[in-house]
C-alpha cells in the first residue's frame, strides 16, 4: 500500500504548472515547453500531461485552450508508425556508419523541420553533429519538393563536407533521392522520431539556440551599441546601459524574461523585458524595459528601474492594447512576500495598481507558520459580459508547530504532517480597462487580510 501511495504522489510542483501556464499564454507549444523546462531547470514533464492540464482547465471554465496554436480537436493516433513510414526506398538508420555516433569527424549532419504558426510556413534546419554549426532555411510550404530545395540551397556551400544526413521518418523527406544526387552521400531516415544519440542532444540545443537568437534581437534594443552578449545561450548586455544607475559597469544587464504583446499602441509588436543587475538594490532587480518593433528594427521606449514583473497574464483593453496582471514579490531572510498588481502601460512608463498581497514564511523555519499564497489563476467570463475575468486561488494556513520541533522545516524533515491549507478564491472582473473585485469575493478577501494583519501585528510587537 505504501508503494502505491508513493507512486500516486504528484511529481510536478505547482510552481512548474504556473510556468507552463504562463508559457502557453505566450503561445508556446506544449512540445516547446517540455524542451525548455528540461534544458533550463532539469524538469521532466510529458507534453501529454500539459495537454491534459489544458483540457482540465477548459472543463473548469478556463480559456487556456484558446492559446493553443492548433485549435483542431485532438484525437488519439493509432497505427501512426505504419502511416508515416511509407517512403520509397527508405534507408534505415542501422545502415549509418558507426563513426557518426562518435562525433569525431566533420561532415555528419542532422536535419529537421520546424512548423510555424498556423502551419503556413516552416523552417528546415541542418545541424553539423561535431561543430554544432547550424544552417536554417525557410520554406513556404512543408512539402517534399520544398524541403529538397531548401536542403540543396543550405548545403550548397558545404557539399564537399557532407558525408551523411540523418532525418527522422517524415513525409516531407519523401524526395530523399533528390538530396542524395545533389550531395553524393547517403541520406539516412530514422525508423522513428527519436533518433539514437540525438534525443535530448544537438537538436534540443538547436531549438534553444533559435530561441536565444530571437531574444538577442529583442534585447539589442535595451543594450548600448556593441554591448550585446550571448554566453551559453543566455542573452545579456555585457555592460550596463547608459540609462541605468551604473552606466558602463561590467557587471552586466541580464535578461530574466520577455512578455510579448501589443502595449501602448494598437496593432504593434512590443515586448516587456524584465532585467536584472545595474541597479544599487539588494535584490538586484534591474528594472522593466519596454521595446517596440519598428521598420528599422527594435527600439527602446522607456525603462523603469527597480521593478520586476513575473507570472504575467495579458488582458486586451478597449483601445486594443494589452494590460497585465503580474506577480511582484521578494524574499528576505526566508520570508516570501509580495502582491498581485495590475499594470497599465503608456508611452511614458507603467502604472502599477496593487490588488492583493500575499505572504509565506515557511522557508524561515518558524514556529508560527503563516501562509497566504496564490497558487493558481483561472481566466474565464465570470459575469457573462463577453470579457475575460480572472479568479485567483490562494492556499491559506495558520499553524503552530509543536514545541518538540525546532521549526516548520525541521518538523517536515521529521515527517511531521502539516494540515491541509484552506483554499480561497478571489474573482476580479475586467471591464475593458481595469480589474475590480467581484462583490461575492469580498468575504474571502477580508479573510485573507485577517491572516496578513495578524502577522503584521505580531511582527511589530
Amino acid at each position: 500500500m505504501a508503494r502505491r501511495h508513493a507512486k500516486a504522489t504528484p511529481r510536478i510542483d505547482e510552481n512548474v504548472w504556473q510556468q507552463v501556464e504562463t508559457l502557453i499564454r505566450d503561445e508556446w507549444s506544449p512540445e516547446q515547453i517540455v524542451g525548455r523546462l528540461e534544458d533550463e531547470q532539469g524538469v521532466c514533464i510529458s507534453y501529454e500531461w500539459i495537454y491534459q492540464y489544458i483540457y482540465a482547465d477548459k472543463r473548469s471554465g478556463g480559456d487556456l485552450y484558446r492559446c493553443l496554436r492548433c485549435q483542431k480537436p485532438r484525437r488519439k493516433r493509432y497505427s501512426s508508425y505504419e502511416r508515416r513510414s511509407i517512403i520509397p526506398k527508405l534507408i534505415s538508420i542501422d545502415e549509418r556508419p558507426a563513426i557518426v555516433h562518435t562525433r569525431q569527424r566533420l561532415g555528419d549532419w542532422e536535419g529537421d523541420t520546424v512548423t510555424g504558426k498556423g502551419h503556413r510556413s516552416a523552417l528546415v534546419t541542418l545541424l553539423e553533429r561535431k561543430s554544432l554549426y547550424t544552417v536554417i532555411r525557410a520554406v513556404r510550404c512543408k512539402t517534399a519538393e520544398g524541403v529538397r530545395k531548401a536542403v540543396r540551397c543550405g548545403l550548397r556551400p558545404y557539399r564537399d563536407r557532407v558525408d551523411t544526413i540523418t532525418y527522422d521518418n517524415c513525409r516531407e523527406l519523401a524526395d530523399h533521392e533528390g538530396i542524395i544526387s545533389f550531395v553524393s552521400s547517403p541520406v539516412v531516415l530514422a525508423a522513428n522520431d527519436a533518433m539514437p544519440d540525438q534525443a535530448g542532444g544537438p537538436l534540443k540545443r538547436l531549438i534553444k539556440r533559435i530561441s536565444s537568437t530571437r531574444e538577442s534581437v529583442i534585447l539589442s534594443a535595451a543594450c548600448d551599441s556593441g554591448t550585446l552578449s550571448l554566453n551559453r545561450g543566455e542573452a545579456s548586455c555585457a555592460r550596463c546601459p547608459s540609462y541605468t544607475s551604473k552606466p558602463g559597469d561590467a557587471g552586466g544587464f541580464s535578461l530574466v524574461s520577455i512578455i510579448s504583446g501589443s502595449f501602448t499602441k494598437p496593432n504593434t509588436s512590443g515586448a516587456v523585458l524584465n532585467m536584472s543587475g545595474c541597479e544599487s538594490r539588494v535584490d538586484a532587480s534591474g528594472g522593466v524595459v519596454l521595446v517596440r518593433q519598428q521598420k528599422k528594427g527594435w527600439s527602446r521606449i522607456w525603462c523603469q528601474p527597480g521593478h520586476r514583473l513575473t507570472d504575467c497574464i495579458g488582458f486586451r483593453a478597449n483601445r486594443n492594447v494589452q494590460s497585465l496582471l503580474c506577480n511582484r514579490g521578494n524574499t528576505l531572510q526566508g520570508v516570501e512576500s509580495g502582491e498581485l498588481v495590475w499594470v497599465s502601460l503608456d508611452e511614458h512608463g507603467m502604472k502599477i495598481n496593487p490588488l492583493i498581497s500575499w505572504y509565506d514564511n515557511i522557508q524561515s523555519n518558524p514556529r508560527d507558520l503563516v501562509i497566504v499564497y496564490p497558487y493558481r489563476l483561472f481566466r474565464s467570463d465570470f459575469n457573462q459580459d463577453e470579457r475575460v475575468d480572472v479568479r485567483v486561488m490562494f492556499n491559506v494556513m495558520e499553524h503552530r508547530i509543536p514545541q518538540k520541533y525546532g521549526g516548520a522545516l525541521d518538523a517536515i524533515d521529521q515527517n511531521y504532517q502539516l494540515p491541509e491549507p484552506e483554499k480561497l478564491g478571489v474573482i476580479y472582473l475586467f471591464d475593458g480597462n481595469n480589474l475590480s473585485l467581484h462583490p461575492n469575493s469580498e468575504p474571502n478577501l477580508k479573510k485573507l487580510y485577517t491572516f496578513l494583519e495578524k502577522y503584521t501585528k505580531n511582527s511589530e510587537e
